[in-house]
């Protein structure tokens, strides 16, 4: 999707990934996880600023139907039950979360003809606090959402302290007994 939209604006991409795999140097960049090394990536950010004269500017026009996106919060889905509410915040976020506990559940309203494509989602302290556990140990605990309609359902884990799970385009629910 970030490669689409930055072709779709006109945005240059300075493809790490590819980079690592054209100079069979994959091992370098798996050795840090899921980011990137910063010290990396504040050297090739320093680059792209001083050479920014360098790029061009251009314009593609693209002809693409842009399929029509809806983002549903737990606020303004149906919520069936009591729920504990809490408002995790720090630097980059600032949220109100819905506890779903056994009992309680959230629904969609007016979405007929949608498709899921992601869920974010807190793993939260029983207090409500931001976990403090460190990166690997936060990873480890996990829960589980379960997602079902009238025919069929999908359990997607969540981890850490904030997650977004992706659903594969046309992604068939499993059946869960």
């Amino acid at each position: 999707m970030h490669r689409f939209l930055a072709n779709y604006y006109g945005l240059y991409i300075v493809d790490m990934q590819k980079h690592y795999q054209n100079n069979e140097i994959i091992q370098f960049g798996n050795k840090f996880g899921t980011h990137q090394l910063a010290v990396l990536n504040r050297n090739v950010s320093k680059e792209i600023a001083k050479n920014i004269d360098i790029f061009k500017i251009y314009k593609k026009s693209f002809d693409i139907n842009m399929p029509e996106f809806k983002i549903v919060t737990s606020e303004n889905m149906q919520r069936n039950g009591n729920f504990k509410i809490f408002n995790p915040n720090n630097s980059m976020y600032n949220e109100i979360v819905y506890c779903l506990e056994k009992g309680n559940s959230l629904s969609f309203n007016d979405c007929d003809g949608y498709e899921i494509i992601g869920m974010h989602s807190w793993n939260l302290e029983n207090s409500g606090e931001i976990t403090k556990l460190g990166f690997g140990i936060a990873t480890a605990h996990c829960a589980f959402i379960h997602l079902r309609n009238k025919n069929n359902g999908i359990v997607k884990p969540t981890q850490n302290s904030i997650y977004f799970a992706k659903f594969k385009p046309n992604q068939k629910l499993i059946v869960i007994l």
